[in-house]
């Protein structure tokens, strides 16, 4: 990125979002997913693809095997993506469907962690995300600050209005390559979206340019962002803004199991001084055996990079989401002001 006096530049403190992160507010972890899926009326009642899901509890490695394996015809790998997509709209339901309380709960959620990250002066916000629930469009108050998707835009996103069912008024369509090399361009300009999110996976409820749902799920996450221009440029995004100096990483809820973003961060580590803090329930030393593990081992030589990023690491919070912020009382708790001191986004 090409930095002067009129363009705007990245923040220094930067969120990364994963399963964990919406998981206290109605979101499902992988492990959930893989059940809501098994539980599908389409599995159930094929002996096929039901096996294929006892056998293997990760649910993004059973649908690599039933899509691109050759095991499996065209009307199994129909009804297995049938019922995966209802499995998201299983989770879009459940995050959405709330009571008075927990609607102010998670508006606290987004006020008092998600906004402190939006940047300021001439500084771009990043929030990037690997959920593809609609919790922020639905949580999340441009009353606080103006948040943006790059290159998308819908009128019930930020502004509370987001309801069930999510019907074709609620879905969109994403550009084409012209149109995102046009994006490209123009995107550090002054004047443009001051806070971005950007959904580095996709979204229920987007539609790419194959006029299939944009969702990456699977084990080839990287060829499927590939495929579909604003996703590819998402991810460059992803690249760049960590490749700047001295950029602060503060992960939630993220299991390091994407071998394209552990690749970006270890990158980014060693590269570019990229400091890591971690908001995890897992106990330090659990994280610890995450990121170191046996050498030679299939998991080493499919995610790589986990050692590198342990390198990183600036700050551990053994904590989830919940345990940042004061319920009911629009404050941070003093493990939420540890966290926010430490990079520099509170006093």
């Amino acid at each position: 990125m090409r930095l002067n006096s009129n363009l705007r530049t990245p923040a220094k403190t930067v969120l990364l979002t994963g399963a964990g992160f919406t998981k206290n507010f109605g979101g499902f972890l992988g492990s959930e997913m893989w059940a809501i899926i098994l539980n599908q009326k389409e599995v159930t009642n094929n002996p096929r693809l039901r096996n294929a899901l006892l056998e293997d509890l990760n649910y993004e490695s059973v649908y690599d095997t039933i899509l691109y394996s050759g095991q499996f015809e065209n009307r199994e790998k129909l009804t297995f993506l049938s019922a995966t997509i209802k499995a998201y709209v299983e989770l879009h339901e459940n995050i959405l469907k709330s009571n008075s309380r927990s609607i102010s709960i998670h508006a606290e959620a987004c006020r008092e962690i998600v906004g402190r990250f939006k940047g300021v002066g001439k500084e771009r916000g990043f929030f990037f995300t690997l959920n593809q629930d609609l919790f922020i469009e639905r949580y999340f108050s441009t009353d606080n600050c103006q948040i943006t998707i790059p290159g998308l835009h819908h009128q019930d996103w930020f502004n509370g209005k987001l309801g069930l069912p999510l019907d074709d008024k609620g879905i969109v369509h994403l550009p084409e390559e012209a149109r995102v090399g046009q994006l490209k361009q123009s995107f550090w300009n002054k004047g443009m979206e001051n806070y971005c999110y950007v959904k580095l996976h996709g979204s229920f409820g987007w539609w790419g340019q194959s006029g299939e749902a944009a969702l990456v799920i699977g084990n080839t996450k990287s060829h499927m962002i590939e495929q579909e221009p604003l996703l590819r440029w998402y991810f460059e995004l992803f690249e760049e803004v960590l490749s700047q100096p001295n950029i602060k990483l503060v992960i939630i809820g993220y299991g390091f199991r994407d071998s394209h973003i552990n690749k970006v961060i270890a990158n980014a580590v060693q590269l570019n001084g990229l400091k890591l803090f971690v908001v995890s329930t897992l106990q330090p030393s659990e994280f610890k055996d995450l990121l170191h593990p046996i050498p030679g081992s299939l998991e080493m030589q499919v995610l790589g990079h986990l050692c590198d990023i342990w390198k990183g690491l600036a700050g551990y919070y053994c904590a989830s989401v919940n345990d940042l912020f004061v319920q009911g009382r629009s404050e941070l708790t003093p493990v939420g002001k540890s966290l926010f001191r430490r990079v520099e986004l509170i006093e």
